[in-house]
């Protein structure tokens, strides 16, 4: 049971690990969960190892915590989700070419989207949940990748991740 109980934070976290930016007060409520569920594997390990059980469940709930860590630090989930959106991006990316003044928010793939800006260059399209209380973020479709004069003065400190072809997601103070 126990095992079951932990994918419920672990797929949170993995959700939460998907979006262009990382929610700070979220992941640090995810993180609390997480430690609360480790201190309780712990203490069932400690009872389980006492009482002379198997220790197979609890075995299985630290194969998943790691499986989930390294797909965090390698991306996955971001790469996956994006995966998935790609082809509603694409299509966005060829609205806008048509008419390039329409007003868009809404679902785009996976996403939430809020809205998008004309830049030279391209587009920058804003998610909703941003990146924390005090960032935002989304996606940018740059065919010539970023440049410095990107920012109509609303941003600070612009970080691009490049997520294949003209398709970057950006995270910037405000």
């Amino acid at each position: 049971m126990f095992p079951l109980l932990l994918c419920v934070p672990l797929g949170w976290m993995l959700w939460l690990f998907s979006g262009p930016g990382i929610q700070t007060v979220l992941v640090l409520a995810a993180l609390a969960v997480l430690l609360v569920f480790g201190l309780t594997w712990l203490g069932m390990v400690h009872w389980a190892r006492r009482d002379r059980r198997p220790l197979t469940w609890y075995g299985i709930a630290a194969v998943l915590t790691m499986i989930v860590l390294v797909l965090v630090v390698l991306q996955v989930p971001r790469q996956a989700r994006w995966a998935a959106s790609r082809e509603a991006f694409d299509l966005l990316a060829v609205e806008l070419a048509d008419k390039p003044d329409l007003t868009v928010s809404g679902r785009i793939g996976w996403y939430e989207v809020n809205q998008v800006r004309h830049v030279r260059g391209g587009w920058i399209v804003y998610n909703s949940t941003g990146s924390g209380m005090f960032d935002d973020a989304g996606f940018a479709y740059l065919p010539g990748g970023p440049t410095a004069d990107l920012g109509d003065g609303s941003w600070e400190n612009p970080r691009f991740v490049h997520l294949g072809g003209p398709w970057y997601s950006w995270t910037a103070s405000w």
